[in-house]
């Protein structure tokens, strides 16, 4: 017997094939099969008058499983099929170690920034970069970018995402319930990047997963060699780096307390900055391949980390709010901004070695660095509002000071912002019991609702000392033989 696959595809109900035998005779018996379904191989086989359907139909059934596998691996291809790094001349490799040991490698970053155009907070771009180098580590920094349509979030997001390999980032618009749990690559130090939170909410449960357990581990039935349904465990493996945009103010706490939140500055000082950096573009543009050989320098220090654990020291001696309940979540991400920095740093720290492990040490230069980009991401987090909640809640305090009317009108006169936002941070004024309804008001022209000003929002302070104020406590705790 000859069998040949004339053609195949793949449809939606199964593989579809145009296989040709030859009967013996010299001429070939020609038909479409879905290999897939019984009765189609068996109404194929009855055409083939000289073989015999117990030995056929296993070879037919063989054939399906090979071409499935062919199209799984075309459509998905697995791990070792991924494009590895390119190799490094000489001349890259010391390029990027040049950048590597440069103590104000960080400051080099935002010139850089500055000189491709990339406007943005300055804060906001080390702790992206951070968080994207925090990929390499057990437990990744996951960032929520927030604020209002137009204000810039997933630009920030990608232009900082071009410092890293490419090889290294996944950009998603959306994902489904379940598209994490059946791909076919490794996430394992991965950056993914979701362009809108709406598109991905489906996959939050697996998203939250990957974050919290460092891989994602399902069982699943599948159909064996023999015919039989057995259960088979795939394990897609991490940790990867998640980052997401949103307009919301505030995501499920299942969600929100996974990450560290911050926030697109929208104030018209930065959208002068924006402006600027647009007009460089059409008056003074950078040279492409200036660019290119900008962003690969970057890129390629990135491939030369090496994924060390790290170890701090000093932990046990950094204060740390002890409430809300969500702090337990929060003071490992402090964490993990201090080993992104040790391991960015890295070819400038010392290493030590414990239990056969080699482990970057960090240092209180790592800890000044994350206390300076997360003790405005802990202060909101404390006083659980958003920014804009708080601007409109001092402009409320105003308004009642000088004895007007706090109304929505007021507020979008003051604040200078359209109805659709000031309604949006007025509800979380009136959720966190800021302001207070003194008149629903009702239909028509100057029949709108009015406010009455209770309380500000309570400042709050991070017990963070200053690096300096840290080191003077380190010496205090070495003086009395402390651990």
């Amino acid at each position: 017997m000859t069998l040949r696959v004339l053609d195949w595809n793949k449809s939606k109900d199964g593989i579809r094939a145009t296989l040709g035998i030859e009967n013996g005779t010299g001429s070939i018996i020609r038909d479409k099969v879905l290999l897939g379904s019984a009765l189609s191989r068996k109404k194929f086989i009855e055409k083939c008058p000289n073989e015999n359907p117990t030995d056929m139909d296993p070879v037919l059934m063989s054939l399906d499983d090979l071409l499935r596998a062919k199209w799984s691996k075309s459509q998905n291809p697995d791990i070792p099929t991924e494009a590895p790094p390119p190799s490094l001349s000489v001349e890259e490799e010391q390029e990027a170690l040049h950048l590597l040991q440069n103590p104000r490698i960080l400051e080099e970053l935002l010139d850089a920034a500055d000189r491709l155009g990339f406007a943005g907070d300055e804060n906001n771009k080390v702790l992206l970069f951070l968080a994207y180098t925090s990929r390499l580590i057990d437990s990744p920094l996951n960032v929520t970018i927030k604020g209002e349509s137009s204000s810039g979030k997933s630009h920030e997001m990608e232009v900082m995402s071009e410092f890293m390999p490419p090889e290294s980032v996944i950009k998603l618009s959306g994902a489904s319930a379940k598209a994490l749990f059946y791909t076919a690559r490794s996430l394992k130090h991965k950056l993914m990047l979701i362009a809108e939170r709406p598109g991905a909410e489906d996959s939050d449960y697996s998203i939250r997963t990957m974050q919290s357990e460092k891989k994602i581990v399902f069982w699943v039935p599948q159909k064996g060699d023999n015919g039989r349904i057995k259960t088979e465990e795939i394990t897609v493996e991490g940790p990867a780096c998640f980052v997401e945009t949103t307009t919301k103010t505030h995501l499920h706490p299942e969600n929100e307390t996974r990450t560290f939140d911050i926030y697109v500055d929208e104030s018209e000082q930065h959208t002068i900055k924006v402006f600027e950096a647009q007009d460089r573009r059409f008056t003074n543009p950078i040279h492409p391949e200036i660019r290119t050989r900008t962003l690969k320098r970057w890129q390629n220090a990135q491939r030369l980390l090496k994924p060390y654990p790290v170890l701090i020291e000093f932990a046990r001696q950094i204060p740390f709010p002890t409430k809300p309940l969500r702090v337990r979540r929060d003071r490992p991400k402090f964490m993990a901004l201090i080993e992104a920095s040790a391991l960015l740093h890295q070819y400038q720290r010392t290493t030590k070695s414990i239990n056969d492990t080699t482990y970057l040490v960090a240092t209180i230069e790592d800890y000044a660095i994350a206390r300076e980009l997360a003790l405005p991401i802990l202060k909101n987090v404390l006083k659980g509002t958003t920014p804009k909640c708080v601007e409109l809640v001092e402009e409320a305090r105003k308004l009642s000071d000088d004895q007007l009317e706090i109304t929505k009108k007021s507020l979008e006169d003051t604040l200078k912002w359209d109805r659709k936002t000031v309604s949006k941070y007025l509800k979380e004024a009136l959720a966190r019991g800021c302001l207070e309804v003194s008149d629903v008001g009702g239909k028509g022209r100057g029949n709108s609702a009015k406010y009455d000003f209770i309380q500000p929002v309570s400042d709050v302070d991070v017990p963070l000392p200053s690096p300096d104020d840290f080191k003077a406590l380190l010496n205090d705790v070495t003086s009395l033989g402390a651990p």
